[in-house]
C-alpha cells in the first residue's frame, strides 16, 4: 500500500506539511532488538506491535523529588531538521509525589532522537498535562489540559517563538459542555493545521459510564472552535477490544488516509493499550483489525510518531507499574510468526530408498543434518529432495528472512532393503506319517 505514496506529518511543519514521496517499507534503525523482541519492522497497514530499541528508556523519569519523578504522558515530538542540534523536540507532562497534585509540562531536545537533554519545565506556574505542540510559520502553539483541584478543566493555549523561552497565555480555548458524552470533562487534545483550517481531536467524558468518546472540532484561528455536529466521531464501545475510555494520542495523514493513534482502557485497574484507527474524512473511523498492539512492557499510556529518512519512529510511555517507566523509543512492528517445516514422506520403515521433500511455511532457508545432530546455519542447505538410502535420522530447521528460526524437526527413516527369508520345519521330504 505504501511504496510511492505521500506522507503528511502535521506536527512537523505546521501549515507547511512535509510531503515525502516514495515511502519505503520500514527498516529497523541502528540499535534495534527486533529479533529478541519477536517483532519485525512493518508499514502502518501491517503494524500490530511496537518494536523496541536498545537503551530504553531514552527519557527516564527524574530522581525522587524532581518535578518529573513520574512521567504521566507523552505529548508529541516535533522533528525539525533545520534546527541543528535540536532537531527533535519532545513535550511531556510529569509530576512529583501524587498524580492528584501538581502536574507540569516538560521539554527535551535531541539531535538524533535517542540521546535527549531535558530543558525542564516550560510553563512552571500552571498545572497542565497532555501537551500537544505544533509549529505554524515559526510560532509554536501549545495546547494542554488545565487541571483544577486535580481534575481536567478544559484546554488552554500558549504560544512562543522559542520552546525554551517565555510562553504567552492565550486563555482557555475549549471546555466541556452540555449534558451528554462530554459534559464532565474534555482532555487529550491533538491539534494540527491543514491549509487555513485548524483541526482538533479530543477525548470527552460524560457523567454516565456510557457517555464517552472522541470528538472533532475545527477552527479558523486555533482559538475559537466549532464542534462537528456528528460528535462523538468515535463512541465508547465502537471499537470492541476495550471497554473503557478512548483517548487520541497522535495523528498522521498518508495519501489521503488519516491514521489515528489512540489508547483504550480495557482493565479494571485502568490498564491501557494502543490501537490505530483510519478515516478519510475524520468523521467515519474504522479500527485496525490488528488493534491492540502486542504489549512488550505492559500497556501503553500514550504514543506519538515522527518520520525521518522514510522511517517511522515511535515514542511511547509503557505503564505496567504506574507512571514510573519514562519514555521509550520504538518502531512500528509486526508480530513474527515463526516458520515451520514439514517432511514428506514422514519418517518410518521403508523397503526402498526415499526421496524426502522439506517444505517451509514461509519463505525461508532450510538447513538439515542426517547424522542426528542439531542443524545450524552452517549445516547443509536444502536445495531439493534429499535421498535417504540407508537408515538415518533427519533433523531440519528453517530460518526466515528476518532471522527468525523454526523449532528443530526430526524424522527417522529405517531403510530395510534385505528381502525376508522363510524356512520350513520340517523340510520337504518323504515321511511315513502325516
Amino acid at each position: 500500500m505504501f511504496p510511492g505514496v505521500g506522507l503528511m506529518l502535521f506536527r512537523s511543519l505546521g501549515d507547511h506539511p512535509l510531503v515525502l514521496i516514495a515511502l519505503a517499507a520500514l527498516l529497523a534503525l541502528p540499535g534495534s532488538v527486533a529479533a529478541q523482541q519477536s517483532a519485525e519492522p512493518a508499514t502502518l497497514s501491517d503494524m500490530d506491535s511496537i518494536g523496541l530499541f536498545q537503551g530504553n528508556p531514552v527519557v527516564p523519569v527524574g530522581p525522587p523529588g524532581a518535578w518529573d519523578e513520574h512521567i504521566r504522558q507523552i505529548g508529541n515530538v516535533l522533528y525539525e531538521p533545520w534546527n541543528s542540534g535540536k532537531e527533535y523536540k519532545l513535550f511531556y507532562s510529569g509530576y512529583s509525589g501524587s498524580y492528584t497534585g501538581v502536574t507540569y509540562i516538560g521539554y527535551a531536545t535531541s539531535s538524533d532522537g535517542i540521546h535527549w537533554t531535558k530543558v525542564g519545565k516550560i510553563i512552571p506556574g500552571a498545572t497542565l498535562e497532555g501537551p500537544y505542540v505544533l509549529n505554524v510559520s515559526g510560532m509554536y502553539y501549545l495546547y494542554a489540559t488545565l487541571k483544577v483541584s486535580g481534575h481536567p478543566a478544559g484546554f488552554v493555549r500558549y504560544h512562543a517563538s522559542n520552546p525554551a523561552g517565555s510562553w504567552t497565555y492565550d486563555g482557555i480555548v475549549f471546555n466541556s459542555q452540555g449534558n451528554g458524552w462530554e459534559a464532565k470533562l474534555v482532555s487529550a487534545p491533538v491539534v494540527w493545521k491543514e491549509g487555513a483550517t485548524w483541526y482538533m481531536l479530543y477525548e470527552g467524558d460524560g457523567f454516565s459510564a456510557s457517555d464517552e468518546g472522541v470528538g472533532l472540532a475545527t477552527s479558523s484561528d486555533g482559538r475559537s472552535w466549532q464542534r462537528n455536529p456528528t460528535n462523538p466521531v468515535i463512541r465508547k464501545g465502537q471499537f470492541t477490544w476495550f471497554t473503557g475510555n478512548i483517548a487520541p494520542d497522535d495523528i498522521i495523514k498518508v495519501d489521503g488516509t488519516y491514521y489515528l493513534f489512540y489508547h483504550g482502557i480495557f482493565g479494571p485497574s485502568g490498564d491501557s493499550d494502543t490501537g490505530i484507527a483510519t478515516s478519510t474524512d475524520l468523521v467515519n473511523w474504522t479500527d485496525s483489525p490488528r488493534s491492540p498492539f502486542v504489549p512488550l512492557d505492559g500497556g501503553y499510556a500514550s504514543t506519538t510518531m515522527v518520520m525521518k529518512d522514510s522511517q517511522y519512529v515511535l515514542y511511547y510511555q509503557p505503564r505496567p507499574v504506574g507512571d514510573n517507566m519514562g519514555i521509550y523509543r520504538g518502531y512500528p512492528a509486526k508480530r513474527v510468526q515463526l516458520p515451520t517445516v514439514s517432511a514428506s514422506p514422514v519418517g518410518g520403515t521403508y523397503s526402498d530408498p526415499q526421496w524426502v521433500v522439506l517444505t517451509a511455511s514461509v519463505p525461508a532457508t532450510i538447513y538439515y543434518t542426517l547424522d542426528g545432530t542439531t542443524p545450524t546455519a552452517a549445516s547443509a542447505t536444502y536445495t531439493g529432495p534429499i535421498q535417504i538410502s540407508s537408515t538415518a535420522t533427519l533433523k531440519f530447521i528453517a530460518v526466515g528472512a528476518s532471522g527468525n528460526q523454526s523449532a528443530v524437526g526430526t524424522e527417522t527413516y529405517t531403510i530395510d532393503t534385505v528381502p525376508p527369508t522363510v524356512a520350513a520345519n520340517p523340510p520337504g521330504g518323504l515321511y511315513a506319517t502325516a
